[in-house]
């Protein structure tokens, strides 16, 4: 369920989204638990750190 709930918000990160999928896909609960206590954090994190990165890059290239 929340799984579904981190699919339906529309500011989830590309990785986000592909790694709840994967593990929707994979219907194991408690990889599924892991990634809610830990990973999603990490997916998020990650994706932000990308995101500013790349808005880095675009800034210093104009």
């Amino acid at each position: 369920m929340a799984i579904a709930r981190i699919l339906a918000d529309p500011d989830s990160g590309k990785r986000v989204i592909r790694e709840a999928n994967a593990l929707l896909d994979g219907n194991d609960r408690v990889a599924m638990r892991a990634w809610l206590e830990s990973g999603y954090r990490l997916a998020q994190a990650e994706e932000a750190l990308f995101s500013y990165s790349y808005g880095q890059r675009t800034c210093s290239s104009l």
